[in-house]
């Protein structure tokens, strides 16, 4: 993971867009991510994907 860029705005600085690269194997089928704010909240999503070449 790689965080890229951020940006925080808001007129007490209560917003953040956060811009990050997640890279993983080319066998893994799923992903799972966390991310905590100090004095904010949390975010988790979990994705699962398959090889574009396999099919639907």
């Amino acid at each position: 993971m790689a965080a890229s860029d951020y940006t925080v705005s808001g007129e007490n600085r209560e917003r953040a867009q956060i811009v990050v690269s997640l890279c993983y194997s080319s066998t893994a089928t799923s992903a799972s991510t966390g991310f905590y704010f100090t004095q904010g909240n949390f975010l988790c999503h979990q994705a699962t994907f398959q090889d574009a070449g396999k099919g639907a």
